[in-house]
C-alpha cells in the first residue's frame, strides 16, 4: 500500500484496507527512511487510516480543496505498485460524487490505480492533494476511485483523538426509486427514495419503519438518492433525533427517530 505524511511529526494518512489485520505496519519513506509505524485511527466507512512514525520535521504534502474539483481537471496519481517506488501516472477526473459498495461521494478518475496505490495521494497540477486514492474495478480499464481529501479533513482530527468515527445509524438499507420500483409500488419516480429493508432492534425498527416506506425529507431536505439520506443521517451526532417525512401506502406522515452509534460489526 501507500500513503502521506501529513504532518511534519509524524502522521501518515492512507486507506483503512491497507493497514486492516496488519500485525505490524512499517513506513518507508522517498529517502529510504524505514519507520515502525502506529495505527492511530481508523474510519472504516470512508476507508481511511492515520498512522504515526516518529519523526521531527518530516516533509509534509500540502493538502488541497476537493470541493473545487471540476471533470475534465487533470490530475496525478503518486504511488508504489507492485514494489515500484515513486511511480506517477496522470490522468483526468472523469467524475465527482460517485458511489461504490453502497457509499457515496468518491472521485472517478482514468489515471492508472493499480494494487499497491491504494492510500497513495491523488495530487493537482499545482501538487496539492485533493483525494486519496482507494479502489478499481478490476474488469475495466480507466476506472479508478479517490476519497475527497476534504472528506479527511472532516475526520482526521476525531480519528487521532478517538481512534475511530462515532457513526451515526438508522437501520436501514435503502433503494433509489427507479421506474420498475415505482410502478411496484404504485407511485411517481424520481423523488425520494424505498426502505429495502430494516435492522432488528435498529432505531428504524423500533420508531415503526416498514419495508417498502418511501423517505420523501430527512428535517425538511429532500431526498432522492441513498447516499443523500446517508449524509443527512451522518451529519448528525448519535443520540439526536431526524424528523422522517414518509410515503406509505399512498398516504403521508412524519415520524421522529433518534439515532444511535453504528455498530461495530457494521462499519
Amino acid at each position: 500500500g501507500s500513503g502521506f505524511v501529513i504532518s511534519k511529526d509524524g502522521y501518515v494518512l492512507t486507506n483503512e484496507h491497507v493497514v486492516s489485520g496488519a500485525d505490524e505496519v512499517t513506513v518507508s519513506l522517498a529517502d529510504g527512511r524505514k519507520y515502525q509505524a502506529t495505527v492511530v485511527g481508523k474510519d472504516k466507512v470512508n476507508d481511511l487510516a492515520v498512522l504515526k512514525i516518529p519523526g521531527e520535521n518530516l516533509p509534509v504534502v500540502e493538502l488541497g480543496d476537493s470541493s473545487t474539483l471540476e471533470p475534465g481537471q487533470w490530475v496525478l496519481a503518486i504511488v508504489n505498485p507492485y514494489g515500484l517506488k515513486d511511480t506517477v501516472t496522470a490522468g483526468i477526473i472523469s467524475g465527482l460524487g460517485r458511489s461504490l459498495d453502497g457509499e457515496g461521494g468518491f472521485i472517478q478518475t482514468d489515471a492508472a490505480i493499480n494494487p499497491g496505490n491504494s492510500g497513495g495521494p491523488l495530487v493537482d497540477l499545482n501538487g496539492r492533494v485533493i483525494g486519496i486514492n482507494t479502489a478499481i474495478i478490476q474488469s475495466a480499464q480507466g476506472i479508478g476511485f479517490a476519497v475527497p481529501i476534504n472528506t479527511a479533513k472532516e475526520v482526521l482530527d476525531i480519528m487521532i483523538t478517538k481512534g475511530y468515527v462515532p457513526r451515526s445509524w438508522l437501520g436501514v438499507t435503502l433503494a433509489e426509486l427507479n421506474k420498475d420500483l415505482a410502478a411496484q409500488l404504485n407511485v411517481m419516480p424520481g423523488r425520494g427514495v424505498v426502505v429495502y429493508e430494516i435492522y432488528a432492534n435498529s432505531p428504524a425498527q423500533k420508531a415503526g419503519l416498514e419495508a417498502g416506506d418511501i423517505i420523501l425529507t430527512i428535517d425538511g431536505k429532500e431526498i432522492n438518492t441513498p447516499s443523500e439520506a446517508q449524509g443527512a443521517i451522518r451529519a448528525k451526532e448519535p443520540g439526536e433525533r431526524c424528523r422522517f417525512e414518509l410515503l406509505r401506502n399512498g398516504k403521508r406522515s412524519t415520524i421522529q427517530i433518534q439515532l444511535t452509534e453504528m455498530p461495530d460489526s457494521l462499519e
